[in-house]
């Protein structure tokens, strides 16, 4: 996993699935905190994402489906991180 904030865009990268295991989850929950700003959009691979912004907690939950493949989150801000 890796995790870059520039400006007013917060990327988040899940590389792809290593190993023979598979999990039997559908989805996943990616949890981010301290995001003082709530997100103009959040997107998966390019596409909208399902997420929430909890401000009083500064939290952004984006809800990914399992995927054995690398998984690209953005956030895009109102202000700047």
């Amino acid at each position: 996993m890796l995790c870059e904030v520039g400006g007013r865009k917060l990327f988040v990268r899940l590389g792809e699935r290593e190993g023979s295991f598979v999990p039997e989850r559908r989805s996943v929950h990616l949890e981010l905190r301290g995001v003082g700003t709530r997100p103009n959009r959040v997107s998966a691979n390019g596409e909208e994402a399902d997420w929430r912004y909890e401000p009083s907690e500064k939290r952004l939950v984006v809800r990914l489906a399992e995927d054995a493949g690398e998984t690209v989150v953005e956030a895009n801000l109102s202000t700047a991180f």
